[in-house]
């Protein structure tokens, strides 16, 4: 089971609780696959925790955590209404080129008995079917329309490379002029970290 952890806050905090849900991301397998268990799962850490007994929630999501939280609060009858912000780092609203540059690479000997499909999963390849169709599903649902969003790319390569760029990262911020779009100092890893 995923570890729950709850943060102390400052005392200019003090009505307020930081919930820290964790998952094991899939690196197996394909992620779309499992997905629906990982949403389940943070439905029920939240559900658990009571986090929507609170007046208002904040998500601060890193990576795939961002996609997750998105399906969570569009697939789920979990109380939108009570989420005020959610801010995205690094969350890959149109897929990775990391994906496709693995990828390119997959036809070297070393990598040959590699399935490249099973590690990265649809999901990360560059504007496929479901982030296209998990964006729509967002933009179109009047209860997420009220949500702002600030999204945060990495600003720094990760061992070379960009893991998600400024365009992947801040598409979903794009559509509503009072979203927040903006650099984060540090690589993929780095731009979560305090």
């Amino acid at each position: 089971a995923p570890a729950v952890s709850r943060l102390p806050c400052p005392k200019e905090f003090k009505e307020s609780d930081v919930f820290v849900p964790s998952y094991d991301a899939p690196l197996t397998g394909g992620v779309l696959r499992q997905l629906p268990e990982v949403v389940d799962n943070l439905g029920q850490q939240l559900e658990s925790a009571g986090v929507f007994e609170h007046q208002d929630v904040i998500f601060v999501c890193h990576s795939l955590g961002g996609l997750v939280v998105e399906e969570y609060l569009l697939s789920r009858k979990s109380p939108s209404d009570k989420v005020k912000l959610i801010v995205l780092l690094g969350t890959p609203q149109r897929g990775s080129f990391v994906a496709d540059y693995v990828r390119a690479f997959s036809k070297l000997p070393l990598l040959r008995t590699v399935n490249i499909n099973d590690v990265l999963g649809a999901m990360f390849r560059v504007d496929n079917l479901y982030l296209q169709v998990l964006q729509r599903r967002w933009n179109d649902n009047p209860i997420t329309s009220n949500i702002l969003l600030a999204c945060g790319y990495e600003s720094a390569p990760t061992y070379g490379v960009l893991v998600v760029g400024e365009e992947s990262a801040t598409e979903l911020c794009k559509n509503k002029p009072r979203d927040k779009i903006g650099p984060v100092r540090g690589n993929h890893l780095e731009i979560v970290k305090m």
